[in-house]
């Protein structure tokens, strides 16, 4: 492979998960050190990793982000470092390409960078162009993204600009369709069966049908007022004389 050292830049949530499975698969082989915490950590661990080395750093986001004093300095260490691989995972956070951390994370000096992400497409196509552009920015340009965006003249792509797009995209996106791979498949079989009830499932199943039917029964009956409508009414016999 590549010459380290590598940088996975990953959501805060899954650093230690990185960490833990570098530890299952590269013991030993690999000297992997993990980038977060307190700011008076961090600075030592600069130092500490200048003087000793290392081949892989995990990190996260948030120093890209900040426009703090501390994440200046986070972001003007790692900039001096020219590194193998940049992984970014869960990638798709840099589906803005006008946002900071977007233009932060593009000046990273890396011969490689691989994008890891299972929603490369969350919401448009520009979303998808600006991951091509983060990783081959001499084969998507800003500037292609940006004239794209602008000549959809809203959020809803024109049937020509999506057939374009799908053109642009056809070497780097590989779709497979049911047709393409049903031949591989095993023949489907479908078989029903009835499947009876223990005596506690069936004792826990009619007792629910018994409360129900009696949180029911209220509402069935006849809740109205039997009034008596067959009083004698009192009568006035008013006379005049005339």
């Amino acid at each position: 492979g590549r010459r380290g050292p590598h940088l996975v830049v990953a959501p805060a949530s899954v650093v230690d998960n990185w960490i833990r499975e570098f530890g299952n698969w590269c013991a030993g082989t690999l000297r992997v050190a993990k980038y977060h915490g307190a700011q008076k950590a961090r600075l030592a661990k600069q130092h500490e990793l200048d003087e000793d080395g290392f081949d892989v750093l995990v990190t996260t986001y948030a120093y890209f982000e900040g426009d703090g004093e501390a994440a200046r300095l986070d972001r003007q260490w790692l900039h001096t470092k020219r590194w193998g691989y940049c992984v970014l995972d869960e990638a798709h956070a840099l589906k803005n390409i006008g946002s900071s951390r977007y233009k932060r994370l593009s000046v990273l000096r890396a011969e490689q960078r691989l994008l890891l992400t299972g929603t490369p497409v969350q919401n448009n196509l520009v979303e998808l162009l600006a991951l091509l552009s983060f990783m081959l920015p001499q084969t998507f340009p800003p500037q292609v993204t940006h004239a794209f965006l602008e000549s959809r003249g809203g959020d809803d792509a024109s049937e020509g600009q999506v057939r374009r797009a799908r053109r642009m995209l056809a070497p780097f996106v590989l779709r497979r369709c049911k047709k393409d791979v049903l031949r591989q498949l095993s023949p489907k079989h479908e078989t029903s069966e009835a499947l009876q009830m223990t005596d506690s499932q069936r004792e826990l199943y009619d007792s629910i049908l018994t409360k129900a039917a009696e949180r029911r029964a209220p509402e069935n009956g006849d809740n109205s007022g039997n009034g008596d409508n067959s009083g004698n009414g009192g009568g006035y016999n008013g006379g005049g004389r005339g």
